[in-house]
């Protein structure tokens, strides 16, 4: 039996903060979706708020499997991405006509619970961005005194020494 790690994918992975900004993007757009939508809402409208409510967090999942299966996929990275993007424009235009039409009925977040749900999508789109334009610094090993290079680590298959 071949052991579980055999069938790890070559190449880069996706990390799971990666992952949870899907996540956290797809669940900000059902919220956005579910918040935004009024009764007097004109067809166009309502069919661009079923839009983000249901298309956006469809394609963000089917972005993950594919993200899951192939992870080196720069055109899925690149899909998801756009959308992330796309995120902080909605976030960002939102929230200016919101306080530009103070009306309660009109489109926007104007109560907690709607920039609850602009928070969220937001929240998924930078975690997203962040952690593919901001590079990590290289872990530093903490030195035994100064000028030292770090300890060696040892491992369990090491001959116990005397």
């Amino acid at each position: 039996m071949k052991p579980a790690l055999e069938h790890t994918p070559a190449g880069r992975t996706v990390p799971p903060l990666g992952m949870a900004a899907i996540v956290i993007m797809a669940t900000g757009y059902g919220w956005v979706g579910g918040n935004f939508a009024t009764a007097t809402d004109t067809l166009l409208v309502k069919l661009a708020v079923t839009a983000g409510h249901l298309v956006f967090p469809a394609a963000l999942a089917v972005l993950a499997g594919l993200l899951a299966a192939h992870p080196g996929s720069p055109p899925t990275r690149s899909a998801v991405t756009a959308i992330a993007w796309l995120s902080v424009l909605f976030a960002a235009v939102s929230t200016v006509y919101a306080l530009a039409n103070p009306d309660p009925n009109a489109f926007g977040p104007h109560n907690l619970a709607d920039y609850a749900a602009v928070v969220i999508l937001l929240a998924g789109a930078l975690l997203w961005l962040l952690h593919h334009l901001v590079p990590l610094a290289p872990r530093q090993w903490p030195r035994n005194a100064v000028g030292e290079e770090p300890a060696a680590r040892s491992s369990s298959r090491q001959a116990p020494r005397r």
